[in-house]
């Protein structure tokens, strides 16, 4: 009697290799966002934060004929 270890139930090793890629496809696309989005929303903020002080720091230019 032989135990089958790998976890696949027999099935051909290209199926295997395929659940394995879609798995980790799986949990590592969700990472990426998490990442992705605790990097890059702080910095858009920090962005406006740069650019409203900026507005409000131009000097009033007024055209004179």
């Amino acid at each position: 009697m032989t135990f089958d270890i790998d976890g696949f139930q027999g099935l051909r090793p290209p199926l295997g290799q395929f659940m394995l890629a879609t798995y980790g496809s799986a949990l590592a696309h969700p990472n990426g966002l998490l990442v992705l989005f605790t990097v890059r929303l702080p910095a858009v903020a920090w962005m406006l934060l740069i650019a409203r002080t900026a507005r409000r720091r131009r000097p009033n230019v007024t055209a004179t004929a």
